[in-house]
Formats: structure tokens, sequence, C-alpha cells
């Protein structure tokens, strides 16, 4: 089951990790900001893989090679992730929250996503239309 939570700006994402994680989900990826023992622990708690960018850490001049390989590949997988709120941002034009309130906010991103899901729907059965195989890219 995949779960959503808005807050203010002024809470951090790793905060609410933890009503998050769904122990049935796949792995936990992110940026250099969920790199932390808590988040590991409970990830290993939870039975849930840790995909996490690793960042230098002090004392360190460049990253090690093991470590740089697995940035690389959960980086194509971030990448992924982080495609529709490209398309938000940039074909929808959403910068900036446009009310005050969490609750209208939230209703709002939801109303987004739904937006983005029927452009990326409409592009898989122009594609599927055409003879191709429906990948599940945007048409943008």
């Amino acid at each position: 089951m995949k779960r959503e939570k808005t807050t203010s700006a002024l809470v951090d994402d790793v905060r609410v990790v933890s009503e998050l994680v769904d122990s049935g989900g796949g792995p936990l990826y992110g940026d250099s900001a969920y790199m932390s023992e808590g988040v590991r622990e409970l990830c290993e708690r939870m039975g849930v893989g840790y995909e996490v960018i690793e960042r230098r850490v002090r004392g360190e001049l460049e990253l090690r090679e093991e470590v740089q390989e697995r940035k690389g590949e959960r980086s194509k997988v971030r990448a992924v992730v982080e495609l529709p709120f490209a398309i938000i941002k940039y074909c929808f034009g959403y910068v900036r929250c446009r009310f005050r309130g969490l609750e209208k906010n939230g209703a709002y991103h939801y109303l987004l996503l739904a937006g983005y899901n029927l452009k990326r729907m409409w592009g898989m059965l122009k594609k599927g239309r055409d003879g191709e195989v429906c990948v599940g890219m945007v048409n943008g």
C-alpha cells in the first residue's frame, strides 16, 4: 500500500519516514538526507531494503568505489521516481502552494497527481494504438 502525508515546509522528510515506511512494500530509496542510523534501523526492523544514496562523511576526500557504484544504480531508480514531480512542476506550472492550510494543499496535490496520471495514460494509449509496446513513459 502506498502512503502519503502532507506536512508544512518546516517538517523534515526524515521526521515522518516512520509513518510512511510499509513492511510489505519495496525498498526505501532516498537522497542523502535519509542517511542515518535511525532510518537504517527502522528499515531493518520493518524488513524493508535500505537503498539510500550515501554522501561523503567527514574526513573522506572521495567516495569509496563500491559506494560510487551503488550510487549510480540507486540514482537510476530515483530518476524515474522524480519524473512525475518534474512534469507537475514544469508542464503544470506548480511551483508553490496556492492555498492556506495543509488539507486544501493536500487535496490539490491529489488533483495534480490525478492530472499527471491522466496525461501518462493518454500517452500510453497513444503508443499502444501505433502498434508499439506500452512502456509507461510520459509523452511530453
